[in-house]
């Protein structure tokens, strides 16, 4: 969305040390491009953090339930940044709304999410061949804060 796009841009140029003519510049219109900029650097400490984290610091479930939570606020707020307010509603108003329409449809949307992450998570522990074991908490984990990112688009008009 373009509103947070441009905030965010004015942020990365705020934090990255830019004079007030700069922040005047980027504030003016010109922030797309210094959002990109600033998302690709962001996208870099993200990984290297994420390496650090689990070669020095977490070990086990802990370790899933982390990079599961850090990659979703990723995600989501790239999602925010770069999709359009119409398709984040779509997407999350599909998933969300059609089972807040009746409490019965509700649980069908959990019981099919559900039944959705099991699958995967067996799928993706077949293929580590027992290497690492995926739990399904850190899948849900990860779609909860990533719905939590985008809520904003609910938010006004772009």
């Amino acid at each position: 969305m373009r509103r947070y796009k441009a905030e965010f841009g004015k942020l990365a140029k705020r934090l990255s040390g830019g004079s007030d003519a700069d922040v005047a510049m980027v504030a003016a219109g010109n922030a797309g491009w210094f959002a990109e900029i600033a998302w690709a650097v962001w996208l870099l400490i993200w990984l290297v953090l994420s390496f650090v984290l689990v070669k020095f610091f977490l070990s086990g479930d802990t370790t899933q339930l982390v990079l599961s939570g850090m990659w979703a606020f990723f995600i989501g707020i790239t999602m925010l940044l770069f999709f359009p307010q119409k398709l984040l509603i779509t997407i999350f108003g599909g998933v969300v709304g059609v089972g807040l329409t009746d409490l019965a449809g509700l649980a069908t949307v959990i019981e099919k999410t559900a039944a959705a992450i099991q699958k995967i998570t067996q799928a993706l522990n077949a293929a580590f061949e027992g290497e690492l074991t995926i739990r399904p908490m850190a899948a849900w984990l990860f779609l909860l804060i990533v719905l939590l990112c985008c809520l904003p688009a609910y938010r006004g008009t772009e």
